[in-house]
């Protein structure tokens, strides 16, 4: 792949189009998981639920021990404080006991089912994100200049898979952030990256309302 093309979403896009199982994890470089059992939950509901068309945990993994940024973004369930506040939060906030995003969702005990409209989407599918790999390529865009996490979930639910599972289970997602000037900066790059090159517009945008 030529370096000028690399970055985390041509990556997994290119890693989706070569994969063979029947199982995709989307696991970023900055997660951890919390315990040995976490893929076995994450797998469960795929196996009992043949409608289900993904996974990923409720929460951010929250621990003391995180910088200050990681805790911030853990407690609220967000990597941008935008996405929270717009409602579209991939992960329960600490705030509630209860599923309470974007999506219809039904208690089945060890994790949530929710159904989602697609006018109404979060920002799913990246840190420890399950999916059915015939699903994926087969009604979402994931060719090269078009792959991105957020959006190929987008052309799923508008063709009609919409059903997901949320495991009551964290993840553990290191940023990286040093400070609030790191995080601007960062947030700046993604902008021009994949708002504002031709090539990169994006399907989804986490910053309308």
């Amino acid at each position: 792949v030529p370096a000028k093309l690399q970055n985390a979403e041509y990556n997994k896009g290119v890693g989706v189009r070569r994969a063979k199982g029947e199982l995709l994890l989307m696991l970023d470089h900055d997660n951890v998981l919390p315990h040995n059992l976490w893929l076995i939950k994450m797998i469960k509901p795929l196996l009992t639920h043949k409608n289900i068309v993904a996974v990923e945990t409720l929460r951010y993994h929250y621990d003391p021990t995180l910088s200050l940024l990681d805790r911030y973004f853990a407690l609220f369930g967000i990597g941008d404080p935008l996405a929270f506040y717009l409602g579209k939060s991939d992960r329960l906030s600490y705030m509630y006991d209860t599923y309470n995003l974007y999506g219809k969702a039904k208690d089945l005990g060890q994790y949530y089912i929710v159904e989602f409209d697609p006018d109404h989407v979060p920002t799913l599918g990246a840190n420890g994100f399950l999916i059915r790999r015939n699903v994926l390529i087969k009604h979402a865009r994931i060719d090269k200049d078009h792959f991105f996490h957020i959006d190929v979930n987008v052309d799923l639910i508008k063709n009609g898979f919409n059903t997901y599972a949320f495991i009551k289970d964290s993840v553990i997602h290191l940023t990286g952030y040093k400070n609030i000037l790191s995080f601007l900066y960062r947030r700046k790059l993604f902008m021009e990256q994949f708002y504002f090159k031709t090539k990169a517009r994006r399907r989804y945008s986490v910053y309308e309302p």
